[in-house]
C-alpha cells in the first residue's frame, strides 16, 4: 500500500524524474524544467509555509504533491500547486489515495488548486469534491511581458478601427 510522507533532499531527483515523466517536455524545455524543478523542489522542502509530500509504494516515488499554506482572515487556505503521478501508476486509485492523504495530513480547511478543465486532473478533483469556481477568473501578470501586449492589442484596435 502507497503511503504519504513528507520530501527529503535526497527524494528531489526521483522527483524530478517523476514530475517530468508526468508532464513530458521536449528537448531543450525538458533541460529547462529539469533544472527548475530541482530548485522549485528544494524551495518547497526548505519554506516554513510550503509543503512538499513524496507518495510512495514499495520504496518507490510513484507522485508527489506541492502545496503553499496561505494565511487569510478567519482561516488559513492551502493552495495545492503540484500533483503528479508516475504514467505508469495512474488510472489505478493511487492520484484519489494520495490526495485524500494530503488532506488529512495537511491539517487545513480550505484548499484551493489550479487546473484546466479538459484535464485528467480536473476529473479527479471534481470527484474528490472540489468545485469548479465558475464565478472566478484566472488571471495572470508579467511585468514588462504583459504591458507589451497590452500596448500591442491597443495598437492593433487602433489599426483596425481606422
Amino acid at each position: 500500500m502507497a503511503e504519504l510522507r513528507l520530501m527529503t533532499k535526497q527524494d528531489i531527483d526521483e522527483c524530478t524524474k517523476v514530475y517530468l515523466k508526468a508532464f513530458p517536455k521536449e528537448d531543450k524545455l525538458e533541460e529547462y524544467f529539469r533544472e527548475w524543478a530541482l530548485k522549485y523542489f528544494e524551495e518547497y522542502i526548505v519554506d516554513d509555509r510550503c509543503f512538499a509530500c513524496v507518495f510512495e509504494e514499495a520504496d518507490t516515488i510513484i507522485g508527489l504533491i506541492t502545496a503553499i499554506v496561505i494565511p487569510r482572515i478567519g482561516d488559513d487556505s492551502t493552495h495545492i500547486d503540484t500533483v503528479a503521478i508516475d504514467p505508469d501508476y495512474q488510472h489505478k486509485g493511487y492520484g484519489t489515495q494520495m490526495l485524500n492523504e494530503f488532506i488529512k495530513f495537511s491539517g487545513g480547511r480550505i484548499f484551493t488548486l489550479t487546473t484546466m478543465r479538459d484535464s485528467n486532473g480536473y476529473k479527479l478533483y471534481s470527484k474528490l469534491g472540489f468545485e469548479d469556481e465558475k464565478g472566478s477568473a484566472c488571471m495572470i501578470m508579467i511585468p514588462g511581458v504583459t504591458d507589451e501586449l497590452i500596448r500591442y492589442r491597443a495598437k492593433l484596435e487602433g489599426e483596425l478601427s481606422e
